[in-house]
């Protein structure tokens, strides 16, 4: 009686069964309390007596071939799906969803309805929350956050103590380092470089090759290109 109304209340939850209707399993994590679901394709790290050694949240969906490993903690309404990968001391909360090739590692954490997908590479201390969207061949590290509405995609990476809000974009070629900060809606692109403590705000563009540095700050409708 307590297995069927488990199932029920389940599928209430989801309003439909987990992943697609796909095989798998609800999984019992080491504090012996139960986890969520795991498709039958897809790989959680177990201990010796197959139990979880990541923490895998009630509501949470494992699909598609997606693997989680380490100490990872995958909490609340998250989905991690495709071939994505999750390991180390992860934690993945809210509504996150990481799919395709997405890897989140080290102490990376993603959060509220973040979504990181493609071949984005989420690692270091790196924080994504809020609604940004993490995609391409984007890499996020080191210490920083990634927030609001903001896009970070194709080759642009975002190192240091950088942080990306707002509804920022920073996309091809861009990288923002150090304690750089970039939102409102300003855009980063080509081959841009933003160091220092720069500020690029408002609805400034930065492009080609410019490099900016020190304590600038670029903002309302300022446009800046260096030669590619």
């Amino acid at each position: 009686m307590i297995f069927i109304f488990s199932l029920l209340l389940l599928y209430h939850t989801y309003g439909s069964s987990p992943c697609d209707n796909s095989a798998g399993n609800y999984t019992i994590n080491q504090d012996g309390n139960y986890g969520d679901f795991v498709a039958s394709t897809a790989y959680v790290e177990k201990d010796l007596n197959g139990k979880n050694i990541p923490y895998i949240g009630h509501n949470v969906q494992i699909c598609d071939s997606a693997r989680i490993a380490g100490n990872t903690k995958i909490t609340e309404n998250v989905r991690i799906y495709g071939n994505a990968m999750v390991y180390g001391n992860a934690k993945i909360s809210g509504n996150a969803q990481v799919y395709d090739q997405a890897w989140v590692c080290d102490d990376a954490q993603i959060e509220q309805r973040a979504a990181v997908f493609e071949n984005a590479w989420i690692y270091g201390n790196a924080q994504i929350r809020q609604m940004a969207k993490i995609y391409g061949n984007a890499r996020i590290s080191e210490n920083a956050v990634i927030s609001g509405h903001a896009q970070v995609l194709d080759c642009a990476w975002v190192i240091g103590n950088s942080s990306v809000f707002g509804t920022a974009c920073v996309r091809e070629n861009g990288g923002i380092y150090d304690q750089a900060q970039i939102y409102q809606n300003a855009q980063i692109y080509g081959t841009a470089r933003i160091y220092g403590n720069s500020k690029i705000f408002g609805n400034a563009q930065i492009y080609g090759d410019t490099k900016i540095t020190g304590d600038t700050w670029i903002y309302q409708n300022e446009v800046l290109f260096g030669k590619d």
